[in-house]
């Protein structure tokens, strides 16, 4: 697996959610992920929330596959259209990335249920930026 998608794996969100990398190919993620009692609410779906996490982890994950030693990313913006509840024993989220600009990427997710059911459909942008 890549260098940086193993240091963002270690990370606290990761293991709160119980986020697991399934295959990890130059600039697409696809992510796993348990669902638990507590990120439900009040109909029993998974909070729209957590959703978004877990799209945003699997775009994260996916530019982070392509960056260099020094270079890192950060999310500037995201949207998160939601298609229908999601609810079941666990989620699947890929994430891809469209453009790799030198400054800004664009990527884009899909999460689905454990019934291969789309539930939410996301774009984001990443700044880029290095760090000696």
């Amino acid at each position: 697996m890549y260098e940086r998608v193993e240091e963002m794996i270690q990370g606290y969100i990761w293991k709160d959610l119980g986020v697991k990398v399934i295959e990890a190919v130059d600039g697409e993620v696809t992510l796993h992920m348990p669902v638990k009692t507590r990120q439900t609410q009040f109909h029993g779906n998974v909070h729209g929330g957590v959703l978004a996490t877990l799209a945003d982890m699997s775009m994260a994950a996916a530019v982070n596959t392509l960056v260099e030693e020094k270079e890192f990313t950060v999310t500037a913006e995201i949207k998160v259209n939601y298609l229908r509840p999601a609810a079941g024993d666990f989620l699947e989220a890929k994430g891809k990335v469209i453009k790799r600009g030198r400054t800004l990427s664009h990527c884009q997710a899909e999460v689905f249920d454990d019934s291969g059911k789309q539930v939410c459909f996301v774009v984001a942008t990443f700044y880029m930026f290095k760090k000696e």
